[in-house]
């Protein structure tokens, strides 16, 4: 799920050329290439079409559960896990993203939980429950870094944070956050995600 902030007409030709290659794919038995396939279009449609998105994520994930990948299973069960939080299905968000995390454990993977610990965290916070969202923020970060995420990953991460301390009222950790996605930001010239950080930072000092 890196590419969360993709541009748009890209994600559509994207979108066009993954959907022939699906068609194409149905034609032959199903295997680990489909269901891959699946989960990158759930994610691709997640804003944008979140219906479609579900459909492909399910289909992702029985077709996974039926042939042992779990690596394939945990990422679609996490992409239910955004799916179902953004039609404001809470209850069942958290139980997809706790399977998927069940099943990143198993697997060691890292990256896999630091990224559903992530899913979890905004799940939490759009619930109120901004001290669960800002522990997950804190150990989604910890896994990332780790791993070795880029600074741009990074930078998110911090954003997510600011956001957590600002609605906690702790705003000098708040700024501290931000500041340090600043500096990232500005250097890499993503203005979309400097416009948010700006926003948030205004925010602060109202505060």
């Amino acid at each position: 799920m890196k590419r969360l902030w993709r541009a748009c007409g890209k994600a559509n030709e994207e979108m066009t050329v993954l959907e022939k290659e699906l068609e194409e794919l149905r034609l032959k038995p199903a295997g680990s290439e489909l269901a891959a396939l699946l989960n990158e279009l759930a994610y691709l449609y997640l804003h944008s079409n979140p219906d479609r998105s579900e459909v492909c994520a399910l289909e992702a994930q029985n077709l996974a559960e039926k042939l042992g990948l779990l690596t394939c299973m945990a990422k679609s069960c996490s992409l239910l896990g955004s799916i179902n939080h953004q039609s404001g299905n809470y209850a069942e968000a958290m139980l997809y993203s706790r399977k998927s995390m069940e099943i990143y454990e198993e697997l060691k993977d890292k990256n896999g939980i630091a990224s559903t610990l992530s899913v979890m965290a905004r799940i939490y916070w759009s619930q109120g429950m901004v001290d669960k969202a800002l522990e997950h923020y804190h150990e989604s970060l910890k896994g990332k870094q780790e791993c070795g995420a880029s600074k741009d990953e990074l930078a998110l991460c911090h954003l997510n944070l600011g956001a957590c301390y600002s609605g906690l009222l702790r705003l000098d950790l708040a700024l501290s956050s931000y500041m340090f996605a600043e500096k990232i930001l500005e250097k890499s010239g993503d203005r979309k995600k400097l416009a948010y950080l700006y926003n948030n930072t205004g925010s602060v000092y109202g505060k």
